[in-house]
């Protein structure tokens, strides 16, 4: 843990960062709509934005209420929820380049996430910039079980490769039914976290994914051939792998072996 003001620091660019995040769940699966844009024309409503609703978190707020549209509860979700989880982050990890590494990571997530739910889609706007930056940034992500030697590249590469065998695999079953684009983010994720973690993330959002549909097709929200967005439950995964993925892969070998 690190002193209270690198967590307030933490916290603060995550303020800043909450409006950049929605600027991108809002336009990365919109052709045509660069985020170099100018803000000051509201993706829902079209009107333009003041110049006092442009604070993070309180200019939603304010916006929203004089928008045409329903209230946008995602973007003040997304605004709110930021800064304690980048101060959070910070404050229990320490203020290393290790930790901005994984306030990038969880930013990717967070669009990828977002993207999926509102639309269905990993945006290739994201999925391929975003793959050269995660594997440039090897040597700085989090260290997980260096079983492939020192090399974090080496790790890196491997984890992807893990990653995109499996989910290829199981889109070529799946026919129709997973959409490309959660093989895309799978091989993200995968470089991100080098192996065996990608691994572990897989394995965390097969469960999940599973414990998901058998729940919406108990409750006929969805039939044996209808699709599930399976972004939540990668970034879910990824997630879980981020922080407790060497005491989970350490709990599941532990029964392994326990077993045998």
């Amino acid at each position: 843990m690190v002193s209270l003001p690198w967590a307030i620091g933490g916290g603060l660019a995550g303020l800043l960062l909450g409006p950049l995040l929605n600027r991108a769940m809002d336009r990365l699966p919109r052709e045509g709509r660069g985020l170099l844009a100018p803000w000051a024309v509201c993706p829902r409503c079209h009107r333009e934005v003041a110049l006092g609703h442009r604070i993070p978190v309180f200019g939603v707020w304010a916006h929203g209420r004089l928008c045409n549209f329903p209230f946008p509860w995602r973007p003040v979700a997304v605004e709110t929820l930021t800064p304690p989880v980048f101060a959070l982050t910070v404050w229990h990890l320490g203020a290393t380049f290790e930790t901005l590494v994984i306030l990038a990571f969880l930013c990717i997530l967070a669009v990828a996430l977002v993207c999926d739910i509102e639309r269905t889609l990993i945006p290739n706007r994201l999925v391929y910039p975003a793959l050269p930056l995660v594997l440039a940034l090897a040597p700085l992500a989090p260290p997980g079980s260096h079983w492939l030697g020192p090399s974090s590249y080496l790790n890196a590469l491997a984890g992807a490769g893990s990653a995109l065998g499996v989910f290829l695999m199981v889109y070529l079953l799946a026919r129709g039914r997973m959409g490309a684009g959660d093989v895309k983010l799978a091989t993200l994720i995968g470089a991100m976290l080098g192996f065996p973690m990608s691994l572990v993330a897989l394995g965390v959002a097969f469960v999940g994914g599973g414990i998901g549909a058998l729940t919406l097709l108990a409750l006929r929200r969805k039939g044996l051939q209808d699709t599930l967005p399976y972004g939540p439950f990668l970034v879910g995964g990824a997630v879980v792998a981020l922080f407790w993925g060497e005491d989970v892969l350490r709990t599941y070998l532990t029964l392994l072996w326990g077993a045998g």
